[in-house]
């Protein structure tokens, strides 16, 4: 009967806990059918159906036994020292919830109605209550929110391919050949599935690792040179410091293994460079489309055989040697593919540098409360150094120290920074990866103005502070 009682507590823990996952899974889901968030007033609609759901988890919790448990010392005692163990969890939460007091600050200084501040603040209190709730997963939930919202992006990809040939019809999901996808703007797209394609390499789900090739072909789809360019950067780091981690026990055996993950990824990057080739080089959709269709099924059931049979042979250093080389005639064939959208990419980024320069010199002349939330549009032009038009920053930082001040924009470098800094430390390869694209995409362009990526980031940097206990998800 006590086996039975413990059996039944530890299932119900973990339905809470997987719950709780859904249900920061179908927040991501609602946000990126809205563009992503992109206005403030979806975040509020979104806020307030969260704080809702919760609300609601709150008191079914408390009349199901919340409060009972707390009546019993021992189990106070200990839900205190849980709640102390996972404090450093709760940083991104209090970071984000900082940052929307200072957004609304900054709206009052300026002679904004409190109502159009806590507006323009609700995708920061969004992301605050999404860590909050992040925060209450253990580590097995952790887990399993990360493969969940893995699954999410790679079904994403597939869609957005789709979406590519028009299959379904989404309006402004297609611009100028590049896929904008729901967000409506190709940049903010490609760092999402750069992001998902670096998730899918670096968690251990087989599945998973075997499903990058839909992410990597939206990736290419959009055009986005900086997501693509980090991308490469840092799957270069991760694999340098995966086959370094084979200097411990079993280094011949774990050596193999990595040699033949980087391999698998390789080959995947070669099938979606030819996807991406028969779309855009030869303009052939149902061809792409039998490429990647094709490609992504017959890796996804002949790679594993593949692996063992290689494994079993020894051979995985001259299949690493072979995927590199195959690699290196694929980018010379993308540069020639994207040669168009490279010179455009060139021209743009000059202009970026000028909005950053100019956007500076207004935070330097504003450092305390910023000009104001959104006021960037209104303003810029009287400080414009080159001919330019930008509603937003391309730069997230110095958008935030604009909307809030400088404080708001050092809380949120250090915060992306501590996380990815935490999350080598702790050995979180899915976490730091994505997040240092994340960050460094961020200094370019306006992702972090979408609601759908401060959750994102608020969920990455959460995990990121927990303390370490067992294995990394």
């Amino acid at each position: 009967g006590v086996r039975r009682a413990v059996v039944g507590r530890v299932r119900a823990q973990c339905g809470a806990q997987r719950l709780r996952a859904w249900c920061l899974v179908g927040l991501l889901c609602g946000l990126m059918v809205y563009q992503g968030g992109f206005f403030p007033r979806t975040a509020v609609w979104a806020l307030v159906a969260s704080g809702t759901v919760v609300c609601v988890g709150v008191v079914l919790w408390l009349f199901r036994g919340g409060c009972s448990a707390g009546e019993n010392g021992d189990s106070s005692e200990h839900a205190q020292e849980g709640l102390r163990a996972y404090l450093p969890s709760l940083i991104p939460a209090l970071a984000f919830a900082v940052i929307a007091l200072l957004v609304v600050l900054s709206a009052g200084a300026h002679g904004m109605p409190v109502s159009q501040g806590l507006i323009e603040a609700s995708p920061w209190l969004l992301a605050a209550l999404a860590s909050s709730l992040c925060a209450t997963l253990d580590e097995r939930g952790s887990a399993w929110l990360l493969r969940a919202i893995a699954w999410l992006g790679v079904g994403s990809a597939v869609l957005g391919v789709g979406m590519f040939v028009d299959v379904p019809f989404v309006g402004g999901a297609v611009t100028a050949g590049r896929l904008q996808f729901l967000f409506q703007y190709a940049n903010a797209a490609g760092a999402w599935f750069a992001c998902i394609a670096l998730l899918c390499y670096q968690l251990d789900d087989a599945r998973l690792n075997r499903c990058v090739i839909a992410p990597l072909t939206a990736l290419l789809l959009t055009q986005s040179m900086g997501s693509l360019l980090l991308f490469v950067l840092i799957v270069a780091i991760g694999m340098a410091l995966r086959l370094g981690s084979t200097r411990q026990v079993d280094r011949r055996t774990k050596l193999q293994h990595e040699l033949l993950g980087a391999c698998g990824l390789m080959i995947q990057g070669m099938v979606a460079a030819l996807a991406f080739v028969a779309f855009v080089l030869i303009d052939e959709a149902a061809l792409g489309m039998v490429a990647f269709a094709a490609g992504f099924l017959a890796f996804y059931a002949a790679w594993p055989r593949i692996r063992r049979f290689i494994l079993k042979r020894q051979h995985a250093g001259v299949a690493f040697v072979a995927a590199i080389l195959t690699c290196l005639a694929g980018v010379a064939v993308l540069a020639v593919a994207m040669q168009q959208r490279i010179a455009q990419a060139h021209a743009t980024f000059g202009e970026r540098l000028a909005q950053m320069q100019d956007a500076w010199m207004l935070l330097a002349d504003n450092p305390v409360l910023g000009i104001g939330p959104n006021q960037w549009l209104h303003i810029y032009a009287g400080v414009q150094s080159a001919d330019y038009e930008s509603a937003v920053v391309h730069c997230g930082y110095l958008q935030v120290g604009l909307d809030a001040g400088a404080l708001a924009m050092a809380l949120l470098l250090g915060l992306l920074v501590g996380g990815v800094a935490l999350a080598i430390v702790h050995r979180y390869r899915c976490i730091w990866s994505s997040l240092a694209l994340l960050a460094s995409h961020a200094v370019v362009d306006f992702d972090l103005h979408y609601a759908f990526f401060l959750v994102l980031v608020g969920i990455l940097t959460t995990v990121a502070f927990k303390p370490k206990q067992a294995k990394s998800p």
